[in-house]
């Protein structure tokens, strides 16, 4: 059965495009969906931004990161991460940022507005043959304190105003 995911995406030249690309497999869960066809030789894409549905498959974070493809994927709070000293829940890891490491972003404009939380950023470990930076980005609701967390990966070092930037866009 073939079904349809409504891309879209900014050209270099910062043109936005949307269409609809036909998968063989539509599942979030199959990485051919996403690893294969037509969404990897006719888009262009710089980053990608999901939900926890596509944040929590490894398959599709592996197929992004060979294609050099940047991501800010949502994951679970108990999504497992791999920092330098151990393995945490990413709820584990947030609770252990300092005060101080909390940054005031906007995640861009909303209908009311600009859409400002709270943002932190953890380093996690990368695999020892690849080169990019890979991280954990966490905002905050300044007024609820509820949480989210993004897995992020990009080719080459990217300021935390970036990824916030994609997080805001997906």
């Amino acid at each position: 059965m073939s079904g349809g995911r409504w891309n879209s995406y900014r050209t270099a030249a910062g043109a936005r495009v949307s269409r609809t690309v036909w998968c063989s497999r539509p599942s979030p869960n199959s990485p051919r969906a996403w690893s294969s066809g037509p969404w990897t030789r006719d888009t262009p894409a710089r980053w990608v931004a999901g939900d926890e549905v596509y944040g929590d498959n490894p398959h599709l974070r592996a197929a992004l990161e060979d294609r050099r493809t940047g991501y800010v994927l949502a994951v679970s709070s108990t999504h497992p991460v791999v920092t330098r000293a151990w393995k945490f829940q990413a709820k584990a890891l947030a609770a252990r940022i300092p005060k101080r490491a909390w940054q005031r972003l906007s995640a861009g404009a909303g209908a009311k507005g600009e859409r400002y939380y709270d943002w932190a950023q953890i380093d996690i470990h990368n695999p020892i043959d690849r080169v990019g930076q890979w991280c954990l980005l966490v905002r905050r609701n300044r007024r609820t304190g509820e949480l989210a967390f993004y897995r992020c990966f990009s080719s080459c070092p990217m300021p935390m105003s970036e990824l916030v930037r994609v997080a805001g866009r997906r």
